[in-house]
């Protein structure tokens, strides 16, 4: 799965937005997915291989490795891989502390400060290990992959009473009654299809359908609250599938939930999984569509679970990932103008490319993601 750098200037020629593209040098747009990880890598990642989260008091968190080891090897860059491997395997492994394969997911001032697990992070952990394996040969990430998908089953998920398997937001999230409480942005279909051609092991394939019948019911319904298509960042799940709000967790679609899009938008792309072309190019993009126009061209990173906006705060991420909706929705028009924004608010010149201008790991995470994503859509155009 290479990465081809031009192929986002291909796409804007197609989409015809290139004209639109006011203040680009040409060449920019090819140049985009390069000069967005070198500047991402200056940004973020240690020489030791340590991803920093600079606002928060340049902490680390298993997220943020796990998402610059899969970025590097979406990138063929081999040696941030292995940097980043071996910083995570030397500070965050629970091996000898827990037992498992998974990764502590906070690491602050020379040392873990919080022992339990995030699944997320391990779900990227073990993807990037796995397609290391696949670009690179080498037989020890596959075994490394098998053993943290292996701690994954064991230790991050719960079973229902009709055989579907549900993902956990870690360690922890397990209720009374058979309810938990779950993280819906953390729900990785691709990875689970994977990992189950890797291992055979069917619980894979029981998860991605508990994913997606969470998904569609918490989309249409949170508690007594009536949905408009948006996913909850945090979620109570109850036996019979009826959804709730997670006391003290955020219920709004925000800097964690619009991770679905990165998440189903593999899923479509890889697999041409129907649930996820109908939930991102159809109830997604018309929520981002209506957004759109009702707020005059603007779409916002954060909004309560009912549509109305959170904060009115624009990112090129959220642009990015309403572009996404808009391809899968095969609106062309839309798309352009929604990239055409993300660029607006993107940095452009020496320090990279669609990133935020106050070096936000949030954001620009995510528009890295997002861009990664838009590139492998955009291979079949």
């Amino acid at each position: 799965m290479k990465i081809i750098i031009s192929v986002l200037l291909i796409m804007c020629f197609l989409l015809g937005c290139e004209k639109r593209m006011t203040g680009l040098k040409p060449g920019t747009l090819k140049e985009m997915l390069s000069l967005a990880w070198e500047d991402y890598k200056k940004s973020y990642i240690k020489p030791d291989g340590r991803v920093v989260r600079p606002l928060d008091g340049g902490d680390t968190v298993s997220e943020g490795q796990a998402y610059a080891m899969l970025l590097a090897v979406w990138m063929d860059d081999r040696p941030v891989f292995e940097r980043g491997l071996e910083w995570s395997k030397r500070h965050l492994s629970r091996e000898k502390e827990k037992g498992d394969h998974l990764l502590a997911w906070h690491w602050s001032e020379g040392g873990v400060t919080d022992w339990n697990s995030a699944s997320d992070a391990d779900l990227d952990y073990a993807l990037s290990l796995l397609l290391a394996y696949r670009r690179w040969g080498e037989e020890a990430y596959k075994k490394w992959a098998i053993e943290v998908m292996e701690s994954i089953l064991a230790e991050e998920t719960m079973p229902d009473m009709k055989g579907n398997l549900y993902l956990l937001p870690g360690t922890w999230g397990r209720l009374d009654n058979g309810a938990f409480v779950t993280n819906p942005s953390y729900y990785s279909p691709a990875w689970y299809r994977l990992f189950f051609s890797l291992t055979g092991d069917k619980r894979w394939m029981n998860l991605l359908e508990g994913a997606y019948q969470v998904i569609e019911k918490v989309s249409m319904r949170l508690g007594k609250e009536p949905g408009v298509g948006l996913i909850p960042d945090w979620c109570i799940v109850k036996p019979n599938l009826d959804t709730a709000p997670a006391d003290g967790m955020s219920s709004r679609y925000g800097w964690d939930a619009i991770r679905v899009v990165w998440r189903l938008g593999i899923d479509w792309t890889w697999f041409k999984e129907e649930r996820a072309r109908r939930y991102l190019g159809v109830v997604l993009k018309k929520f981002y569509e209506k957004e759109w126009w009702r707020r005059g061209g603007k779409v916002y990173i954060e909004y309560h679970y009912q549509g109305s906006p959170y904060k009115e705060y624009e990112s090129p991420a959220s642009y990015l990932a309403a572009a996404f909706t808009a391809f899968v929705g095969e609106d062309k028009d839309l798309m352009g103008e929604f990239l055409h924004k993300a660029y607006e608010f993107g940095v452009i010149g020496e320090d990279g490319l669609l990133f935020e201008k106050r070096k936000d790991y949030y954001s620009d995470s995510l528009s890295l993601l997002f861009l990664t994503l838009l590139a492998e859509a955009a291979i079949s155009f």
